[in-house]
């Protein structure tokens, strides 16, 4: 007994549990380990064979293992219990989470009209509570992501998801699928852990092969596991994220923006997580694709319909990718100073060029 609890230490100490978690598992396991003498010593006294008293004892030998493998599981999760606090790698990609466009990247694109005729569409197609209201509300909300305004999106989302559910139209099931991922994100920004994943799963369940569903839910899932008070809840949600991200890479999106959206927050997680998770490389290959499709495919084929959409799509891959070959084992990069330096000349009044500017050129910015 006293030899199994030593090796088990040693396994322990090996993958990452503290020496007091150690202790205690420790001193648990003589405590069992000396009521199974004792029971084993009663048993045979009262007559039972020596093989039943020990087969006994071997599945309260069980049982102890199974303690120690999940302390041991509280040992992988307290090491991957950076993944959602991003606390692992760089720095850079804690600080800025999500691309908020500057004043002079709206005004370039005229974004403010835009999205001031959404908002009018929104208001006009309210009052009918039909199909078109979804996709009023869904255009609304796209805009309202994209410029990082998330804090009016549950109003308009929530509004709109109650209008589909009690008059669902033939053809607005993707529409509001996307609602519910649009909705589920500004939760999970908000802090709303629970309810952001409930409201994903809602997205999923209406586009169950969606590539993008999939993706959020990844991205809801690690932002619980970085929230939750113990490991061992830490460890379920970053498996469950972990899982949601190899279901979106099983799907190819209905349009080229799916798979933009997919592959942006896939990517966006990956490079934030320990190298020992293993999905490093196919983040930066999400990336790398994203880039590509944004650069190469025409605005139509992207589907996109507001101006400024393919530059912040552009912003964020290569400031992520840029970020994530500075700042990881890769070393600095041409290509990093390339793509980094590609953030800066596209906006260069958001935070996302004074961070890329402070990987370039380390210190505080010119002016």
């Amino acid at each position: 007994m006293i030899v199994w609890i030593a090796e088990s230490a040693r396994e322990l100490i090996a993958s990452g549990v503290s020496l007091d978690a150690v202790k205690r598992v420790a001193t648990l396991s003589l405590t069992v380990g000396a009521v199974e003498v004792d029971a084993l010593l009663a048993e045979v006294g009262r007559g039972r064979l020596p093989q039943t008293a020990l087969a006994q004892t071997r599945q309260r030998r069980a049982a102890v293992g199974r303690l120690v493998a999940t302390a041991r599981a509280a040992g992988s999760a307290e090491r991957m219990a950076t993944i959602a606090q991003a606390a692992h790698g760089s720095q850079t990609l804690t600080l800025v989470a999500t691309h908020v466009p500057s004043a002079l990247f709206i005004a370039r694109h005229r974004l403010s009209e835009t999205l001031g005729e959404a908002r009018a569409a929104w208001e006009a197609a309210r009052p009918r509570a039909d199909g078109a209201t979804v996709e009023a509300a869904t255009t609304l909300v796209r805009l309202l992501v994209g410029l990082g305004s998330f804090d009016e999106v549950p109003a308009v989302a929530e509004e709109a998801t109650r209008i589909q559910a009690v008059r669902p139209a033939n053809g607005s099931g993707d529409a509001s699928a996307e609602l519910w991922l649009y909705l589920g994100l500004s939760r999970s920004l908000g802090g709303e852990t629970l309810a952001a994943i409930d409201a994903i799963e809602r997205g999923v369940a209406l586009s169950p092969t969606s590539p993008r569903s999939y993706a959020y839910l990844a991205a809801a899932e690690l932002v619980a596991a970085g929230r939750v008070g113990d490991l061992l809840s830490a460890t379920a949600r970053v498996n469950a994220a972990l899982s949601a991200l190899a279901e979106s890479r099983r799907w190819r999106g209905q349009t080229l923006v799916e798979d933009i959206e997919a592959g942006l927050v896939r990517g966006r997680i990956g490079v934030v997580l320990p190298a020992a998770v293993g999905q490093r490389a196919a983040a930066l290959a999400d990336l790398r694709g994203v880039l590509e499709l944004a650069s190469t495919a025409s605005a139509g084929e992207l589907g996109y319909s507001v101006p400024g959409s393919r530059e912040l799509v552009q912003i964020t891959a290569s400031f992520f990718l840029g970020a994530a070959l500075a700042d990881g084992t890769d070393g600095h990069s041409p290509e990093a100073d390339r793509l980094l330096r590609a953030v800066v000349a596209l906006d260069p009044a958001s935070d996302f060029a004074a961070a890329a500017y402070r990987l370039i050129a380390p210190g505080p910015p010119p002016g």
